[in-house]
């Protein structure tokens, strides 16, 4: 089966971090913000080697700066319940455990 075709797409989506990450794109025909964390600038060099420097640019994206960004895809609070969750959870584990 050719990558785009739905049942591939549906497998990634099962993933918990794809399906996160996939709400954070704006649907085809949509206008508005995708968060630059997942269009990282191409770096210069060589071509198989540029994947794998935009994935640890996006992967290098601070947890702030990712909440920006998610908050400026998703204003006036429409942000879905998966992407607040994990934030929480993130907070939950930089925060430490409670005493």
């Amino acid at each position: 089966m050719r990558p785009g075709r739905p049942a591939v797409r549906w497998a990634a989506l099962r993933h918990p971090d794809v399906a996160l990450a996939a709400q954070l794109v704006m649907p085809p025909g949509r206008l508005g913000y995708t968060p630059d964390l997942l269009t990282p600038k191409p770096p210069l060099g060589p071509p198989d080697a540029v994947f794998d420097e935009q994935l640890a640019a996006a992967e290098a994206t601070s947890a702030d700066e990712v909440a920006v960004q998610a908050h400026e895809r998703f204003p006036a609070g429409r942000m879905p319940v998966c992407i607040r969750l994990s934030f929480r959870r993130h907070q939950g584990r930089r925060a430490g455990p409670q005493r």
